[in-house]
């Protein structure tokens, strides 16, 4: 009878996929990684209608950390990207990969959990921003500065007060990280 639960659950565990892989902390799957594309000392350039320009630089950092808990050791993977644009660190966003989920933080603030999913049509951008708190965005494709993304979604960005403008949301792709964003005074920049 013991064998039968354990093979029973072992199967019902592999056929749910994401639930599986949400379980297992030692590692980012790799259709999250899709999320994480841009690389250690990249820079991204962005404009905006009014022909402004604003480059951004990628750090990435890839490290596992090792721990003990009352079942063992363990390992765990973890892939953190901040985005800085000097000197006025209006964007300043960062992302921290944990197995299947991307969480966004602005100025140390949490904006929100990207929930990856090996389905692209099932990844939701989960925004910490009131009213739409508690209702995920499904990353869908999406056209935006004219040009039309695969499996785009948005992070809403807490207010936070800035000299020069305010950071409202990010858009991030699957296939490209981070494409544009918009501010409160100068609208949508869209990555070059």
């Amino acid at each position: 009878m013991k064998l039968v639960y354990i093979m029973g659950m072992s199967l019902l565990l592999t056929s749910c996929g994401d639930v599986v892989d949400s379980l297992d902390q030692s590692e980012v799957p790799d259709y999250t990684k899709e999320w994480l594309r841009e690389q250690h000392g990249q820079v991204l350039t962005f404009r905006n209608s009014a022909g402004q320009v604003r480059t951004i630089t990628v750090a990435r950092k890839e490290q596992i950390l090792q721990g003990q808990s009352k079942a063992g050791s363990f390992e765990t993977e973890i892939i953190t990207l901040h985005y800085r644009n000097g000197p006025d660190s209006l964007l300043n966003l960062t992302l921290e990969a944990i197995s299947n989920s991307i969480t966004v933080t602005h100025l140390g603030s949490r904006c929100g959990v990207i929930n990856t999913s090996n389905s692209p049509g099932r990844t939701s951008f989960n925004s910490y921003e009131v009213p739409r708190l508690g209702n995920p965005i499904v990353a869908q494709d999406t056209m935006i500065g004219g040009r039309t993304y695969r499996y785009l979604g948005r992070m809403g960005v807490p207010t936070a007060a800035h000299l020069t403008d305010t950071l409202t949301n990010a858009y991030f792709s699957r296939a490209e990280g981070l494409v544009a964003f918009t501010t409160k005074r100068a609208g949508l920049w869209h990555r070059q």
